[in-house]
């Protein structure tokens, strides 16, 4: 029997998702082959239960924001470092480096040696709002790139480095039928204001002031009941710190304790959310959950994305269901727009039953525009790729 060794890095909870999923679909598919599977690196709980000889923990690898980097940087450094001088002495025949692009190009970066490897991301970089500089970076250190937009694919076209694209993962764990009672007598305000301590320090307390105003305007304010799901007990402490401040029914739930099944359960309960910008407001769009986006970062990292957005005028929104569907569909609230006013109007009009229908009604085309065409889980189909290059 083949054995291959791989090398995989996920800085981050959803990161830590997609490459379990990922060895759960390698082995199935290795075992066909004849190939017996041995996988080093960095990930969380899901990818350790897999199988991941873990080399270092993955906490602080996937930091965001120009400036909130800073304080961390040395740690980040020697982590790349020793990262990188590990993947030499191991030899993998494979590295899988998933998302956290600004730590795991940096470590692809210093391997000494490619040779003896191959060398795959998931989920591409952002070239569509990068275009040509990044796009240069990726063909430079990688070998295949798995996309989880359909979108994406056209902008490798005539590079050195495939893409290829295998469907986004959260179509494996939510059903885009939904039926939810909008009669029933109680309402569930669902809350995600980050997966990083950061996040919730910054982003909780503006979250906060504006429930306490939605709810003094919203009718039967005492049928609400404000849920706040955690990814691990370090967030969820974080957000019971903020408990005082809280005059109205709420639970903290620390999600890293529930099954799959039982997370898209609980999504699929919220009756609507305020939830920051990222994963979590499309894990709602296919949840089919109306909701408010809401982000704001240091003055600094504002200044340097602001001038960003002005080189690259093809960036209108920041939450991907807006930029799936080419239409703000969601209201952002971002910046000195993230505040507690405007995010408790906002949430006052998903109230409304005909604005609630107008968006889910858009909601509909996200799941069908993330599905690849086989209609196959994306897990799988990345697996075929990957193993096309290593057999």
């Amino acid at each position: 029997m083949k054995k291959i060794k791989i090398f995989l890095i996920a800085g981050e909870v959803s990161g830590d998702k997609l490459g379990s999923e990922l060895m759960i679909s390698l082995k199935k598919q290795a075992t066909a082959h004849e190939i017996k599977l041995e996988f080093h690196g960095i990930g969380g709980r899901r990818m350790i239960a897999e199988g991941l000889k873990l080399t270092s923990p993955m906490e602080g690898i996937g930091l965001i924001g120009f400036f909130e980097i800073v304080p961390h940087i040395f740690k980040l450094l020697s982590t790349i470092k020793s990262t990188a001088k590990i993947i030499d002495e191991l030899k993998p025949n494979l590295v899988i480096t998933i998302d956290s692009w600004d730590f795991c190009s940096r470590v692809v970066a210093r391997i000494k040696s490619r040779d003896y490897m191959k060398l795959v991301h998931y989920v591409s970089p952002t070239v569509w709002a990068y275009r040509k500089n990044r796009i240069a970076q990726v063909e430079k250190l990688y070998d295949l790139v798995l996309s989880i937009f359909p979108f994406e694919p056209e902008f490798y076209v005539g590079r050195k480095v495939q893409c290829k694209f295998v469907g986004h993962p959260l179509v494996e764990g939510i059903s885009p039928s939904i039926i939810r009672d909008d009669d029933s007598d109680r309402k569930t305000l669902g809350v995600m204001a980050g997966s990083r301590i950061g996040e919730i320090k910054k982003l909780l307390p503006t979250f906060i002031e504006a429930i306490h105003k939605f709810l003094s305007y919203a009718e039967n304010k005492d049928k609400f009941l404000v849920v706040f799901p955690a990814v691990n007990y370090a967030i969820s402490k974080e957000i019971k710190s903020f408990q005082p401040l809280m005059q109205f029914e709420s639970l903290v739930l620390d999600t890293s304790k529930l099954e799959e099944q039982d997370i898209v359960s609980m999504l699929k309960q919220f009756d609507l959310a305020l939830v920051k910008s990222g994963t979590s407001s499309l894990e709602l769009t296919l949840a089919k959950v109306p909701m408010v986006v809401a982000y704001k970062v240091n003055y600094f990292s504002e200044l340097i994305a602001r001038h960003i957005f002005q080189l690259h005028k093809n960036i209108k929104y920041v939450s991907m269901t807006n930029i799936l569907l080419d239409e703000q569909v969601i209201e952002e609230f971002l910046q000195e727009n993230c505040n507690a006013s405007a995010i408790s109007n906002g949430l006052l009009q998903l109230l409304d039953p005909n604005y609630r229908k107008k968006q889910l009604l858009k909601y509909s085309k996200v799941a069908r525009i993330l599905a690849n065409k086989k209609n196959k889980k994306p897990s799988d189909i990345a697996a075929k790729n990957v193993l096309k290059l290593i057999t």
